[in-house]
Protein backbone atom coordinates (compact mmCIF):
# COMPACT_ATOMS: atom_id res chain seq x y z
CA UNK A 1 0.00 0.00 0.00
CA UNK A 2 2.85 2.41 0.69
CA UNK A 3 4.17 2.09 -2.66
CA UNK A 4 0.29 2.72 -4.17
CA UNK A 5 0.25 6.28 -1.99
CA UNK A 6 4.03 7.04 -2.98
CA UNK A 7 3.46 6.55 -6.64
CA UNK A 8 0.07 8.34 -6.55
CA UNK A 9 2.20 10.87 -4.52
CA UNK A 10 4.74 11.06 -7.34
CA UNK A 11 2.88 10.30 -10.41
CA UNK A 12 -0.35 11.48 -10.26
CA UNK A 13 -0.40 14.91 -7.46
CA UNK A 14 2.81 16.42 -8.77
CA UNK A 15 2.06 19.43 -10.56
CA UNK A 16 -1.37 18.74 -11.51
CA UNK A 17 -3.45 21.74 -11.88
CA UNK A 18 -7.24 21.41 -11.80
CA UNK A 19 -10.22 24.10 -12.10
CA UNK A 20 -12.85 22.15 -9.93
CA UNK A 21 -13.57 18.64 -8.52
CA UNK A 22 -15.08 17.65 -11.28
CA UNK A 23 -11.78 18.48 -13.63
CA UNK A 24 -9.81 16.51 -10.70
CA UNK A 25 -12.25 13.58 -11.68
CA UNK A 26 -11.50 13.62 -14.76
CA UNK A 27 -7.96 13.98 -14.81
CA UNK A 28 -7.89 11.02 -12.07
CA UNK A 29 -10.14 9.04 -14.16
CA UNK A 30 -7.77 8.90 -17.55
CA UNK A 31 -4.42 8.77 -15.14
CA UNK A 32 -5.57 5.60 -13.63
CA UNK A 33 -6.68 4.45 -17.20
CA UNK A 34 -3.30 5.19 -18.31
CA UNK A 35 -1.45 3.56 -15.49
CA UNK A 36 -3.51 0.75 -15.51
CA UNK A 37 -2.96 -0.12 -19.15
CA UNK A 38 0.54 -0.35 -19.31
CA UNK A 39 2.90 -3.32 -18.75
CA UNK A 40 3.99 -3.90 -14.39
CA UNK A 41 7.57 -4.55 -14.47
CA UNK A 42 7.16 -7.53 -11.63
CA UNK A 43 3.92 -9.38 -13.13
CA UNK A 44 4.90 -8.57 -16.47
CA UNK A 45 0.83 -8.00 -16.63
CA UNK A 46 -1.35 -4.89 -17.28
CA UNK A 47 -3.53 -4.52 -14.24
CA UNK A 48 -6.74 -3.78 -16.07
CA UNK A 49 -5.91 -7.39 -17.42
CA UNK A 50 -5.44 -9.12 -14.09
CA UNK A 51 -9.31 -8.77 -13.12
CA UNK A 52 -10.82 -10.16 -16.33
CA UNK A 53 -9.30 -13.54 -15.91
CA UNK A 54 -11.40 -13.95 -12.27
CA UNK A 55 -14.43 -12.32 -14.19
CA UNK A 56 -14.71 -14.68 -16.92
CA UNK A 57 -14.29 -18.23 -14.32
CA UNK A 58 -16.78 -16.49 -12.19
CA UNK A 59 -19.43 -15.89 -15.31
CA UNK A 60 -18.94 -19.27 -16.57
CA UNK A 61 -19.73 -20.82 -13.10
CA UNK A 62 -16.51 -21.48 -11.87
CA UNK A 63 -15.96 -20.41 -7.87
CA UNK A 64 -12.72 -17.94 -7.50
CA UNK A 65 -10.86 -16.90 -4.08
CA UNK A 66 -8.77 -13.84 -4.31
CA UNK A 67 -6.00 -13.26 -1.68
CA UNK A 68 -2.60 -11.38 -1.42
CA UNK A 69 0.44 -13.91 -0.98
CA UNK A 70 0.53 -11.91 2.44
CA UNK A 71 -2.59 -12.49 3.90
CA UNK A 72 -2.11 -16.29 2.30
CA UNK A 73 0.80 -16.77 4.34
CA UNK A 74 0.06 -15.50 7.27
CA UNK A 75 -3.32 -17.70 7.72
CA UNK A 76 -1.80 -20.93 7.15
CA UNK A 77 1.41 -19.92 9.78
CA UNK A 78 -0.94 -19.03 12.17
CA UNK A 79 -3.19 -22.80 11.81
CA UNK A 80 -2.05 -24.13 15.21
CA UNK A 81 -2.44 -27.92 14.38
CA UNK A 82 -2.57 -29.94 11.23
CA UNK A 83 -6.35 -30.30 11.50
CA UNK A 84 -6.17 -26.55 10.89
CA UNK A 85 -3.54 -25.95 8.64
CA UNK A 86 -5.92 -28.78 6.09
CA UNK A 87 -9.01 -26.86 6.69
CA UNK A 88 -7.05 -23.89 5.89
CA UNK A 89 -5.49 -25.18 3.04
CA UNK A 90 -8.87 -26.65 1.59
CA UNK A 91 -10.17 -23.05 2.02
CA UNK A 92 -8.03 -22.22 -0.76
CA UNK A 93 -7.87 -25.42 -3.14
CA UNK A 94 -11.87 -25.56 -3.02
CA UNK A 95 -12.18 -23.17 -5.67
CA UNK A 96 -11.70 -23.48 -9.54
CA UNK A 97 -9.35 -20.26 -9.61
CA UNK A 98 -7.14 -19.17 -6.72
CA UNK A 99 -5.78 -15.88 -7.50
CA UNK A 100 -2.83 -14.39 -5.25
CA UNK A 101 -2.21 -10.98 -5.57
CA UNK A 102 1.03 -9.05 -4.62
CA UNK A 103 3.55 -12.06 -5.32
CA UNK A 104 6.65 -10.14 -6.58
CA UNK A 105 7.14 -7.93 -3.90
CA UNK A 106 5.92 -9.92 -0.93
CA UNK A 107 8.53 -10.57 1.72
CA UNK A 108 7.79 -14.35 3.48
CA UNK A 109 9.81 -15.95 6.33
CA UNK A 110 11.54 -19.17 5.68
CA UNK A 111 7.94 -21.19 7.47
CA UNK A 112 5.95 -19.08 5.48
CA UNK A 113 7.33 -19.58 1.93
CA UNK A 114 7.24 -23.41 2.97
CA UNK A 115 3.23 -23.60 3.75
CA UNK A 116 2.75 -21.13 0.42
CA UNK A 117 4.50 -23.77 -1.89
CA UNK A 118 2.64 -26.40 -0.55
CA UNK A 119 -0.37 -25.16 -0.60
CA UNK A 120 0.40 -24.20 -4.61
CA UNK A 121 2.14 -28.15 -4.84
CA UNK A 122 -1.40 -29.93 -3.14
Amino acid sequence: MERTVSHVKKSFWAGITYTDVDDLKRQAHAWCERINSRVHRTTHARPVDRPALADRALSAGYAVVFTTLAELAQTLESASHPGLMRQRQRRYIAPSLLVIDEVGYTRLSQEQAHHSFELVAL
